[in-house]
């Protein structure tokens, strides 16, 4: 997996395997606290099929509800990388292809 910047920002994540090259675009909207975060995986959540698409790009859990400490919570314009009940970051999705 690679960061795609655009003028020092991140811009996307692009994920090569030998036969294809996925890429999500995105827009950092908000970030709360820069720290590093103890090891655990974060569940995927949402009802739409980007976020199913989403827990596929990154090899992570999928659920239609959040449960979970951490999650990554998917909704129509905006992901949401929870961490407890704390916003750590938050981006604007643009495409995935």
């Amino acid at each position: 997996m690679l960061v795609v910047e655009d003028h020092g920002n991140p811009r996307g994540i692009v994920k090569r395997t030998e036969d294809r090259e996925e890429e999500i675009r995105f827009i950092v909207s908000s970030e709360t606290r820069v720290q590093k975060l103890k090891r655990q995986r974060p569940r995927v959540t949402g009802d739409s099929k980007f976020a199913k698409i989403l827990a596929e790009f990154f090899g992570l859990e999928w659920a239609l509800e959040d449960g979970d400490i951490r999650s990554i919570k998917v909704g129509r314009d905006e992901i949401e990388f929870v961490d407890g009940q704390e916003t750590i970051l938050r981006v604007n999705h643009l495409s995935l292809k």
